[in-house]
């Protein structure tokens, strides 16, 4: 699921769709205001700075260039804590998450809302301001594809993902494509429930056979003079292709007489 949103996240920044100007919204559009908040983002990037892992200005350019630079963070960061104790550790600056933490404790943001931590990374790292409320969500559920709509999710949230939701669709199991009328079907069953008919006859009868081949063919023969003046267009061709095509929908059957 989790892999799913981040899907629609992500195709959010591409779509050209306004957010949801929610009271959420709003709020920390106000926080980014704050100059509290501006103090405590500066200084955070004054410490990365000095300890030789600069953020750009403006942001990374984008999610891989930002974790490119997390692993290198991350490797310094475990190295130097290791051999340093806990008064010389306060001068090295905490990892992005515990970062966002801090910050967001500051504030008395929830640190579990998942959505608000990645709206502070995304903002503090990626220069990314706006806070996407997700329009709906997308599930695989027992089986199905759900689509769980919101109070703020709109027809165009919809059919601007269709492209998405139309190749998780494709995904599931027994996906249907073109919606595609079977056009014989009463004759292919006719024609099945015929073919069982003389077949078990012959077996009951112990006609014999020169070959499997050959029976096919006698069949073939048997089935098209019942059944040609009912259905004028049918082809001694079509018998075999109705035999199997029906035979496929497995549909349980008792011996037929």
């Amino acid at each position: 699921m989790l892999e799913l949103q981040s899907m629609l996240k992500k195709k959010s920044e591409t779509k050209n769709l306004e957010p949801i100007y929610s009271t959420k919204h709003y709020r920390l559009r106000v926080l980014l205001k704050n100059p509290v908040f501006k103090v405590l983002v500066r200084n955070l990037l004054k410490q990365y700075k000095k300890f030789g892992h600069p953020v750009p200005k403006k942001g990374f350019r984008n999610q891989e260039e930002y974790f490119v630079w997390q692993d290198r963070f991350m490797r310094d960061y475990n190295k130097s804590i290791s051999f340093l104790d806990a008064k010389e550790r306060k001068n090295i600056p905490l990892p992005p998450l515990m970062a966002i933490n801090y910050i967001m404790k500051k504030f008395g943001l929830d640190t579990n809302d998942i959505k608000m931590n990645i709206f502070f990374d995304r903002c503090i790292f990626l220069g990314k301001k706006e806070f996407f409320e997700d329009f709906f969500e997308l599930t695989h559920e027992n089986g199905k594809l759900c689509i769980k709509l919101y109070p703020h999710t709109k027809k165009e949230h919809l059919l601007k993902f269709w492209d998405l939701i139309s190749y998780e669709q494709k995904r599931m199991p027994g996906y249907v494509g073109k919606n595609k009328k079977w056009e014989t079907f009463e004759r292919d069953v006719d024609i099945f429930f015929e073919y069982q008919k003389e077949r078990n006859r012959r077996a009951r009868q112990n006609i014999g056979r020169a070959s499997k081949k050959n029976m096919h063919h006698a069949l073939d023969d048997v089935i098209w003079g019942k059944l040609h003046s009912k259905y004028s267009r049918i082809e001694l061709g079509d018998i075999r292709k109705a035999v199997s095509r029906v035979a496929k929908l497995k549909v349980p059957l008792k011996r037929i007489v």
